[in-house]
């Protein structure tokens, strides 16, 4: 290993063992940081990939249900937006997650919506526009209507959560000679693959890095205060980063195979700690010789 090591062979050092971490927490601050956020960009791909291939079955199921009952393109006059077949004409599809699409075409909403059992959410098609309901973990409904300044409201019940979502709203303006747009169902499918695997890693990383960096940056305050250690401040807290590569990659497994019982910030806490006490003992044990072998050296941070 050389004396200023990259970032794969800082990772691969780390899951082999602890043998090279007195090593390791010599770098400077801002590149324990910087190998952490991208140990965070590698777990977070994979975690989004594992997530993106269960979404995708969702998606794709979700694709064929819509082109057989509104036909292959979706039709926008303004900002409007239009069935590509039989746009008069009434009718609803199942969605993942318990969720169904209804589409109410020149009848009244109410005729195309009976009543909100169990589902989980709706989401209604009327007048070229869309509204949607969406049961919250409180078990209240979350109403998210066009056009209205109040983008959610939550309220209790199925009725009123019904009776809320089909009030009529104004209707978005549309004039005669409104550009007449046609796009392929196909085309927003794509799109949604790609914002869905976007989305899930995004959120991965954002939730894996800060959980990292608070968490070992916390633990770094907590045990220097009163410590009589040879290990302790920025040094602590670098350690703590450093043991968190391999608990990130044992964490990481959890959301990317969809493993029941813990997430990953449960498995990450425990793994890093577990972990880090092995490296503050290494690290322990090998300042504590250099101060045998240099009484007047200073071994301790800043």
């Amino acid at each position: 290993m050389t004396e200023n090591p990259g970032f794969f062979a800082t990772f691969f050092s780390l899951c082999r063992g602890t043998e090279k971490a007195p090593r390791l927490i010599g770098n400077p601050f801002w590149k324990v940081l910087l190998q952490f956020l991208l140990l965070c960009v590698l777990v977070s791909l994979f975690v989004a990939a594992g997530q993106y291939m269960r979404m995708r079955v969702w998606i794709e199921d979700s694709e064929t249900s819509f082109i057989g009952a509104f036909g292959p393109e979706i039709v926008f006059r303004g900002n409007n937006a239009y069935p590509g077949t039989a746009e008069g004409k009434a009718r609803s599809i199942v969605l993942p997650g318990k969720g169904r699409l209804c589409y109410t075409g020149n009848a009244p909403a109410g005729n195309a919506i009976n009543d909100l059992g169990g589902l989980r959410y709706l989401v209604l098609w009327r007048d070229g526009r869309f509204s949607a309901v969406v049961r919250s973990l409180k078990d209240e409904w979350n109403i998210f209507r066009p056009g209205e300044k109040q983008m959610k409201t939550a309220v209790s019940g199925d009725r009123a959560a019904l009776a809320l979502l089909l009030q009529e709203s104004e209707p978005a303006p549309e004039s005669a000679d409104s550009e007449v747009r046609r796009f392929a169902v196909t085309d927003f499918a794509d799109a949604i693959r790609i914002g869905c695997f976007l989305a899930a890693f995004l959120q991965q990383l954002i939730n894996a890095f800060l959980i990292g960096v608070f968490a070992s940056g916390v633990a770094a305050v907590v045990f220097s205060i009163g410590s009589r250690r040879l290990l302790r401040g920025v040094n602590l807290w670098k350690s703590a980063l450093y043991a968190g590569f391999p608990a990130a990659v044992i964490a990481g497994c959890f959301p990317m195979l969809d493993l029941p019982f813990f997430d990953y910030a449960q498995v990450y806490l425990v793994a890093a700690m577990i972990y880090w006490l092995f490296i503050a003992y290494r690290i322990e044990i090998s300042m504590h010789q250099k101060q045998q072998l240099d009484p007047k050296g200073d071994t301790h941070d800043n």
